[in-house]
């Protein structure tokens, strides 16, 4: 398996920097695709996708197709530049909100924390200018929540280090293992069970 490290040379120096902060882990997108993933073409949508490293990983080693929408125009631009570069087809990105997406055209969420941000100082080498405090940070997350309820029957969502609050009753927690932070598998269930794996 690569190492984070020399996947990471891929980015510019100052996103880089960020990496072990912020982006995922190689070996956690590795285990979050293969989970997510269920049959070729499953449409998994990053929200927050950051600099793309994990919708990267999951399309070089799975049969799907991989979406990350980011809010910061910079880190999509890198994430498309290193798609190219590397010649990745399975993987699109955009600039923009996963708000205004509908998320009945995917059939997978993947979100590792991306509302954490919000509720941090400013730091160097991301642009928090527009981010400010817990009031957005709850309103993200009820986003998400609302989001996530528009969602098909049978979705399935991984979350590593949480999404930064509670998924809809309909999600089902199927699976859980801690690979340095909590990563889970969720699936909607049309009757709207929830049970925690024993």
């Amino acid at each position: 398996m690569i190492q984070d490290g020399l996947f990471d040379r891929l980015f510019p120096r100052a996103i880089r920097g960020l990496s072990a902060m912020h982006w995922t882990p190689v070996g956690v997108a590795l285990r979050a695709a293969k989970l997510l993933v269920t049959k070729p073409g499953t449409r998994v949508l990053d929200v927050g996708a950051g600099a793309g490293k994990f919708c990267l990983v999951g399309a070089m080693s799975t049969f799907g197709e991989y979406f990350g929408v980011e809010r910061r125009a910079d880190l999509v631009h890198s994430a498309q530049s290193i798609a190219l570069a590397l010649g990745v087809k399975n993987v699109t990105f955009c600039h923009g909100l996963f708000g205004a997406l509908n998320p009945e055209n995917y059939d997978a969420f993947y979100f590792f924390n991306p509302f954490e941000e919000t509720k941090l100082s400013l730091h160097a080498g991301v642009d928090w200018s527009r981010l400010a405090g817990r009031v957005h940070f709850d309103l993200e997350v009820q986003k998400a929540q609302q989001f996530l309820r528009g969602a098909r029957p049978g979705t399935r969502v991984v979350t590593y280090n949480g999404m930064g609050g509670s998924l809809p009753w309909t999600y089902d927690l199927v699976h859980r293992e801690d690979l340095d932070c909590p990563l889970e598998l969720w699936v909607k269930d049309s009757q709207g069970r929830r049970y925690q794996p024993g």
